[in-house]
């Protein structure tokens, strides 16, 4: 496994590849400014989930940004996994078709 950084402007896109086959496992993509940072995407594609991909991810996430409070919206399903890395539920905001929780971490 092989996790890539690419920075384009204030955003950071990370991909996990597979060694020998370079097939993308996962991603994520994170923006940043001077006082915050927010998480837009992590993705494990189902094949590889329950292997540790996205703890990977969230650890190199928190490596780079976890001196600045860093924010995400989840559906429910994505709580218990943000709350492992020290996220709090901050504010539920609802449509019609979906549920999300914002969520913070501070540093």
């Amino acid at each position: 496994m092989i996790i890539t950084k690419k920075r384009v402007n204030s955003q950071i896109l990370y991909t996990i590849l597979e060694i020998g086959s370079n097939e993308t496992i996962g991603k994520a993509t994170v923006t940043e400014n001077h006082h915050t940072v927010r998480i837009h995407t992590i993705y494990i594609k189902p094949e590889f989930r329950g292997r540790g991909y996205g703890e990977k991810l969230m650890k190199i996430i928190l490596e780079d940004f976890g001196d600045r409070p860093i924010f995400l919206s989840t559906h429910y399903g994505g709580v218990r996994f943000f709350r492992k890395y020290g996220f709090k539920p901050e504010v539920e905001r609802s449509s019609n078709h979906s549920t999300l929780i914002g969520m913070v971490r501070e540093p």
